[in-house]
């Protein structure tokens, strides 16, 4: 009976290291987070410049050489593409081929910009009919169009097998397809090139303006909106727009973030920035006060400040768990005494 009693007393103990390890982790990555909410950053980290983007491509192709798990004789797209094939192969009849032989697949893949003919890329490939795996079949040469309806790569390949042996009706084939044609990137237009921020955000906008401005001393960057900036080309680059580029996207600028806190319910993480302010609050939780701002009443924890981030250093130091932190944080923005947007996970 002692020896059960210790034993259970070093779990709770181990339990109870693991608990405030977890909660010091968190705080530390809070506090290396807020620490760096308002850090210089490159461009080329914020903002792309526009024209230079991947494009899509789909197909739809066969996958021969399935043993009994292909479409059945009931999907009837599949047996037309096998007789149309064989057909250019000089086989005149393909209805004796035996059903679930083979599959029709929706073949997908992206084209990277600025990709070079002969290049291969990866390509997703999916059933399409009643096929119930693909496993061990091969993928018979497939056009990958564009939007345009131009053929852009030629996908063919062999569809491997789950180690675990679980069937397969959508995998990704590593170079599955290769480039057959290059498309056409335009960066730069009428002497003018466009940046485009990831995030909307008039602030960051203006600041890349003056940052660009700056550098080239001369007033070559405007502000569009708060998404785009316009750039002119500097007369000594319009034979090297590459050098241009590269200069423009290694300058850095000190970002603005707006407010956010981010919940992952599953996890019980909480992040949020150092911008995020708290309003003036009482607030009661599980027999648990506490007061932001303001002076002190009888039996309340006060913190000091109005930040959510000291709000939280105090609860973590309370033993709150984080299901009853997301609880609070919740309650307080609901009362709108958290000037933050709240995002969940």
């Amino acid at each position: 009976m002692k020896k059960n009693s210790k034993m259970r007393s070093s779990k709770q103990l181990i339990k109870g290291f693991v608990t405030m390890y977890m909660y010091s982790i968190v705080f530390l990555l809070f506090t290396i987070f807020s620490s760096t909410v308002n850090a210089e950053v490159r461009i080329k980290d914020i903002a792309h410049v526009k024209g230079i983007r991947s494009n899509q491509l789909i197909g739809y192709g066969v996958v021969i050489g399935l043993q009994g798990t292909g479409d059945s004789a009931a999907t009837a797209i599949t047996g037309e593409s096998m007789n149309t094939m064989m057909s250019k192969l000089g086989v005149s009849d393909a209805a004796n081929l035996p059903a679930g032989s083979s599959a029709s697949v929706l073949v997908t893949a992206e084209l990277p910009a600025f990709s070079e003919i002969e290049e291969k890329i990866n390509i997703k490939v999916s059933i399409l009919g009643d096929a119930t795996d693909l496993s061990g079949g091969q993928l018979l040469m497939t056009p990958l169009k564009g939007l345009d309806e131009a053929v852009y790569a030629l996908a063919s390949g062999d569809i491997g097998r789950n180690q675990n042996g679980n069937p397969i009706t959508v995998t990704t084939v590593t170079n599955g397809a290769q480039i057959e044609r290059s498309f056409v990137t335009t960066v730069v237009k009428n002497g003018v090139l466009s940046l485009v921020l990831k995030n909307h955000d008039f602030t960051n906008s203006s600041r890349l303006v003056e940052v660009i401005n700056k550098e080239f001393r001369s007033y070559i960057a405007e502000s569009i909106d708060g998404s785009k900036v316009n750039v002119s080309i500097p007369p000594q680059y319009k034979e090297d727009l590459i050098s241009f580029i590269s200069r423009v996207e290694s300058l850095k600028i000190d970002l603005d973030q707006k407010a956010v806190i981010v919940i992952n319910q599953r996890t019980g993480t909480v992040v949020m920035g150092k911008d995020v302010v708290i309003s003036n609050v009482v607030l009661s939780h599980d027999g648990l006060s506490v007061e932001v701002g303001g002076e002190n009443p009888k039996n309340v924890f006060n913190v000091e400040g109005s930040t959510v981030g000291q709000l939280v250093k105090v609860l973590n130091g309370m033993g709150i768990k984080p299901k009853d932190l997301i609880s609070v944080v919740e309650s307080l923005y609901s009362a709108g005494a958290i000037s933050a947007e709240l995002k969940y996970m």
